[in-house]
């Protein structure tokens, strides 16, 4: 099954996903005011586009189950043909992952909002999501009579140029579900993975790029680190991604243009896009709200965790770094080891991390049989300000910076309080909220009854004469 590269005539055939239309009011001509050089500038109708789109698709498909394809995008190809290739058609539809042998998705066009978005959610022995976007082949070369289906598999992407510059590049995208370490072959590269791994070909080479984790690619027997910020590139016969030809290229710095505009949102696990390179600590250091030293503490890493770099402040003093977990904030660079290029993008104003898109980025719903209290602070020693009833739905507000609670509000917006996290069911990515900077801490806990004869007490100490 070769790729096509003239995508925009299967559009047409093939059908496209609808959004409501956005209307433009025509003004009577009139003289342009002088254009304000520090104003935030439009987003382009391209870009509001891709939002509704991105919303679209990951209501349909995000909170898919684990065995199953979900389609989330324009109709593709797909083998066997008849009934399987039909059933993966519709948005939202959902087919076993060990039934399908091959697909082939359409490139991103915002003009008539379409393309190519799927998940493959693996279950045993992968555990691991794949995520297409835009214009992709994907074919299953495992022997089934003896492994299980999609452990070795060919992805070839296309080259076409996206239509809008927000739009991101034609990408397959590997990642670990929660807690997993997996192993899947891509293009005859073994990749043990521990986060998630995007994969571009790009003439006859085939592009490693690591957005999370510690991984690693074995490429003709031998063995090449492929950490958070790097990428490798692996050769090719013309035409033929089965098997590479020669060792790869040495591990190098991610370059970061071959996954702008990359809507991380869409994983089962959203991560940030990393900058080039890593850094890991030497010792325990603290992770702050903000690049200052008495910004208060998100938590203190340990020595050698391997930290994403997401930028810098302006004075290049500290980084803003992610873990593995998803948690997010500034370290103070000279405690650092850093392995990576200097730092281009720089701020002063602390991001969000990457939340999902539609309604999935804060709605939650209770699941508490006998009710959940909401309370006037996060934590079970603060007075209780309500009673929300098992399987009611609330929107997610805010996080504690002390433990796992969430402000909640109704489905309405009305602000109802704080809930313990563990009594939720949500897709939201929970480390994306706004942290509630202000809320007091819970109570220190009591100190326990001294026991009689120990010293400290009323009794006196044996080894300290006089006392």
């Amino acid at each position: 099954m070769p790729l096509r590269l003239t995508a925009r005539h299967w559009l047409a055939t093939f059908g496209f996903i609808g959004v409501a239309v956005l209307g433009v009011m025509l003004l009577p001509a009139q003289e342009a005011p002088p254009a304000d050089p520090t104003a935030t500038p439009e987003p382009l109708a391209c870009e509001l586009t891709l939002e509704g789109l991105w919303a679209l698709v990951s209501d349909a498909c995000a909170a898919g189950p684990v065995g199953y394809i979900c389609n989330g995008g324009s109709a593709p190809q797909a083998r066997p043909d008849g009934a399987i290739a039909s059933a993966l058609a519709p948005v939202g539809a959902l087919v076993e992952t060990g039934v399908v042998e091959a697909v082939q998705t359409l490139p991103i066009i915002t003009e008539v909002v379409g393309g190519g978005v799927m998940w493959f959610r693996w279950a045993d022995p992968h555990y691991t999501t794949g995520l297409i976007i835009g214009e992709a082949l994907l074919v299953d070369l495992t022997p089934r009579d003896q492994f299980a289906a999609w452990t070795n598999f060919v992805v070839q992407t296309g080259l076409e140029r996206p239509d809008c510059p927000t739009t991101p590049q034609n990408m397959f995208v590997l990642e670990t579900q929660a807690n997993i370490r997996a192993r899947q072959v891509i293009n005859g590269v073994s990749i043990d993975l521990t986060g998630a791994v995007a994969v571009r070909t790009l003439g006859d080479t085939t592009v490693f790029m690591a957005l999370s984790g510690r991984n690693a690619l074995t490429v003709l027997g031998v063995d090449q680190p492929l950490w958070t910020g790097q990428q490798v590139i692996v050769s090719y016969a013309p035409g033929d991604f089965t098997r590479p030809i020669g060792i790869a290229q040495p591990t190098s710095v991610l370059d970061p243009t071959l996954i702008e505009n990359f809507p991380s949102g869409l994983l089962d696990r959203p991560v940030w896009a990393p900058q080039p390179g890593y850094a890991t600590t030497e010792g325990a250091v603290n992770l702050r709200y903000a690049p200052q030293i008495n910004a208060p503490i998100v938590g203190q890493v340990p020595a050698g965790e391997l930290l994403t770099i997401l930028g810098r402040n302006e004075a290049a003093d500290w980084l803003h770094v992610s873990l593995d977990s998803g948690i997010s904030g500034w370290m103070f660079a000279e405690l650092l080891n850093v392995n990576a290029p200097p730092v281009s993008l720089a701020y002063e104003a602390t991001p969000q991390p990457p939340q999902r898109f539609g309604t999935l980025q804060s709605v939650a719903r209770v699941r508490a049989p006998a009710g959940l209290n909401v309370r006037a602070n996060p934590g079970v020693d603060f007075a209780a300000v309500g009673l929300l009833p098992n399987g009611a739905q609330v929107i997610l507000l805010q996080r504690s910076p002390y433990n796992a609670w969430v402000k909640v509000a109704d489905e309405y917006g009305t602000e109802l309080g704080w809930v313990a996290l563990v009594a939720l069911d949500t897709r939201s990515n929970v480390n994306a909220l706004p942290v509630a900077v202000n809320v007091p801490p819970p109570p220190a806990p009591p100190e326990p009854t001294p026991i009689p004869g120990v010293f400290g007490n009323a009794f006196p100490d044996p080894n300290l004469p006089g006392y």
